[in-house]
C-alpha cells in the first residue's frame, strides 16, 4: 500500500519549478538530495529509478511518484528515461479557513497518462509565454486536479461492476495495441469472447462504445506524440494505427477541432533540460547538470508528513 499524501487546496498550489528531463545516454542517475518542496514526476518514456519514502521505486512509463517536501531522494540505478517534473508548495490555512484536501497516493499508474502529460505540456508553454505567477499556480494546481481525478475515478469504475477484469483486459489490450489498426473484433477474438458481449460489457462500465474508446485512445496518443516529440505526421499516423495520414488528420480535427499541425503550434514552447553521461556537446548550456535542487520558499507545516 502506497503512502497517502493530502495536500490543502483552500488556495491554489504555489507553483516554483517545472520542466521536461530528457537523458540522452544510458548513464543518468538522479541527483541525491532532501526536497524543500513537492516534487511530482510523471514518465513518458523509459525508466526512472528513485529510492524515496523509504523504499525504491521502479517508475516506467505512464507512472507517477510524487514526493512531499523533507523526504530524501536519490537515484539507485542508472537508465535513460524522459519525464515531466513539477516542484510546489501547499499554502497553509489561517486559523479560520477549513482545508479541502487532494487525496493521492504517492506513486501509481496513470489511466490516462497521455492526458497529464499534455496538461504538463501546456502549462510550461503558458509559464513560458507568459510568466504570470497567480496563473501559474492555478495551471499547477488544475494538473494536481487531474491527477486525483484520474486515480479516484479509475478506482471507482472498477469497483463497480463484476466485469471489471475483462474491463481491465480490455484497457490494457488497447493501450499496448494503439498503434496498430485494432478493430472491436480483434480484441474479442484475442480473449476468446462473442464481439456483442465483450462490447456490452465494456460499454457498460466505461459508459461509451468500444469502438469509440479505441479511437479515443488512438487520438489521445496522437496529441501527446504532437506535445511531447518532433514526430512528423506520417511517423505519428503509423504510431497512433491509421491507414493513410488523411484519415489520421480528418480525425484529429474532428475530435479535438485542431489539425495535427495547428494542435502542436498551440502550444509549442517547452521547458527541456538535458543530462550528457560522458559530457555535452560543446554549443550545450547544460554542462552535464541536471537541475539544482529547488531552493525553499517558506516553510512547510503539515502533521501528516
Amino acid at each position: 500500500m502506497e503512502p497517502l499524501l493530502k495536500l490543502p487546496v483552500h488556495r491554489p498550489l504555489l507553483y516554483h519549478l517545472a520542466g521536461k528531463f530528457e537523458s540522452l545516454t544510458d548513464g543518468w542517475t538522479h541527483a541525491s538530495r532532501t526536497l524543500t518542496d513537492y516534487e511530482l514526476i510523471v514518465v513518458s518514456s523509459g525508466t526512472v529509478y528513485m529510492h524515496a519514502l523509504d523504499k525504491d521505486f521502479t517508475i516506467c512509463a505512464g507512472e507517477y511518484l510524487l514526493i512531499p517536501p523533507g523526504e530524501r531522494q536519490a537515484g539507485f540505478k542508472p537508465s535513460s528515461p524522459q519525464f515531466y517534473w513539477l516542484h510546489f508548495l501547499c499554502r497553509e490555512p489561517g486559523p479560520e479557513e477549513d482545508s479541502p484536501l487532494l487525496e493521492l497516493p504517492a506513486f501509481g499508474s496513470l489511466p490516462k497518462p497521455e492526458r497529464l502529460i499534455v496538461l504538463m505540456k501546456q502549462m510550461q508553454d503558458c509559464i513560458r509565454t507568459y510568466g504570470d505567477p497567480a496563473e501559474n499556480d492555478y495551471l499547477c494546481t488544475g494538473v494536481l486536479c487531474e491527477l486525483k481525478n484520474q486515480m479516484h475515478h479509475s478506482q471507482l469504475s472498477i469497483k463497480q461492476d463484476a466485469g471489471k477484469q475483462i474491463y481491465l483486459d480490455i484497457i490494457d489490450y488497447v493501450k499496448y495495441s494503439v498503434n496498430s489498426n485494432l478493430l472491436v473484433r480483434d480484441i474479442a477474438a484475442y480473449f476468446g469472447y462473442n464481439e456483442k458481449y465483450i462490447s456490452h460489457v465494456f460499454s457498460r462500465i466505461a459508459g461509451m462504445p468500444l469502438k469509440q474508446y479505441i479511437l479515443n485512445q488512438k487520438i489521445e496518443h496522437a496529441r501527446a506524440l504532437l506535445t511531447d516529440g518532433n514526430n512528423t505526421i506520417a511517423e505519428i499516423t503509423d504510431l497512433c494505427g491509421f491507414n493513410d495520414s488523411h484519415t489520421f488528420m480528418r480525425a484529429f480535427k474532428k475530435a479535438t477541432g485542431f489539425t495535427p499541425s495547428e494542435y502542436r503550434n498551440t502550444y509549442a514552447a517547452r521547458l527541456t533540460n538535458y543530462y550528457y553521461a560522458v559530457s555535452p556537446p560543446k554549443e550545450s548550456p547544460d554542462e552535464n547538470q541536471e537541475p539544482a535542487a529547488p531552493r525553499p520558499i517558506h516553510p512547510i507545516k503539515n502533521s501528516d508528513f
